[in-house]
């Protein structure tokens, strides 16, 4: 019903205005890890076309994450709900844009807002748009990793990415914040963020292998571990962890771009697949990263040297994904792997 009532709403906004081809948006609405992996592209685009103009609608986060990218012209930032926005949106975007390609999208009203606004040519992949891809105008199949699935977008304009290393750009000011902060614990040793969380359970390697393997690492390198957390929900579950590693040390997430300057810094991220994972690799800090229920090949780090993937089989068919009430599939990862895969990617011992 839902579906029935946007195209009828949309019927109303068939005009097609004359293209304006010195300028395009893209479209990214989600999470961390999701906007980063617009950076190739955005790039890609950019570096065709030098003289074009490229706008990004996003979320709160995506803003954060996209800041400073001087590929970018202008960011239209979706203030939550978007139902109360959207008319507001709908007049900055209005008859502005030839195109719209919709990397990611969460939203149900993001392709009624394209289509009032005016954009005639609306590029997304099928399926993910929550039964609306007849609103699209080009509307592509892929299973690729979600890099090369934006690429794929991207040959509606003749594009291509050049590069497909994601990239977070810090300011100066924003690196030297990130280094203050960690001076007091830089030692003779390494420095280990663990970002034990993950926005769906089944992504989560068990909390007790986590205490496990920093243990284990306090001890073999006398190293310093900070533990650090995305969402408010995360927060009790790495709390615990800290109440059982003593000496390690909780970072309390002031803001996104303090996190990356502070992950600027350190010389290892221990995480399960989440977007910190991603954020890391953009800033060429060595990872190491917890797969099983979700596929590597398709959102795990993409030719990143800096990029290490323990990854197991599912160990449900089919999966229960988020109706998972506990990730089996995450169990099959060993501390001892663990570990000796820290210690491989540290050199240890030199």
């Amino acid at each position: 019903m839902k579906n029935r009532l946007i195209t009828f709403f949309c019927w109303f906004f068939q005009k097609k205005p004359p293209p304006c081809l010195q300028r395009f948006l893209f479209v990214s609405t989600t999470g961390l890890g999701d906007s980063l992996w617009a950076v190739p592209a955005i790039d890609g685009l950019k570096k065709t076309y030098p003289k074009i103009k490229i706008d990004l609608l996003t979320s709160a986060v995506g803003e954060k994450a996209l800041r400073n990218n001087p590929a970018i012209d202008k960011v239209y930032t979706i203030k939550e709900p978007l139902f109360w926005s959207f008319f507001s949106l709908r007049k900055q975007l209005k008859m502005r844009y030839s195109h719209a390609l919709i990397f990611h999208s969460s939203q149900r009203l993001i392709l009624p807002l394209l289509i009032a606004s005016y954009i005639p040519n609306r590029v997304g992949t099928k399926g993910q748009q929550k039964g609306l891809d007849h609103l699209l105008t080009v509307a592509l199949t892929d299973k690729t990793h979600e890099i090369t699935r934006r690429e794929h977008l991207l040959s509606a304009l003749d594009a291509k990415i050049l590069d497909p290393k994601l990239r977070f750009f810090l300011t100066e000011e924003e690196k030297i914040e990130g280094e203050k902060w960690i001076q007091p614990y830089r030692k003779n040793a390494p420095l280990i963020l663990v970002h034990a969380g993950a926005k769906d359970l089944y992504k989560c390697w068990p909390e007790k292998r986590f205490i496990e393997l920093i243990k284990k690492l306090q001890q073999t390198l006398s190293c310093t571990i900070f533990l650090g957390y995305g969402q408010p929900k995360e927060k009790a579950a790495v709390t615990a962890i800290q109440k059982k590693t003593p000496g390690s040390i909780l970072i309390e997430p002031k803001n996104l771009r303090l996190y990356a300057g502070i992950l600027n810094h350190v010389d290892l991220v221990i995480t399960n697949d989440t977007g910190p994972m991603h954020l890391a690799s953009s800033l060429d800090t060595n990872v190491l990263a917890f797969f099983s229920a979700t596929d590597p090949l398709r959102s795990g780090p993409y030719r990143e040297n800096t990029a290490h993937i323990l990854h197991q089989p599912r160990a449900c068919t089919p999966c229960l994904a988020r109706s998972c009430k506990r990730p089996f599939c995450m169990e099959q990862i060993s501390v001892e792997k663990a570990l000796e895969k820290t210690l491989e990617i540290l050199h240890y011992p030199k």
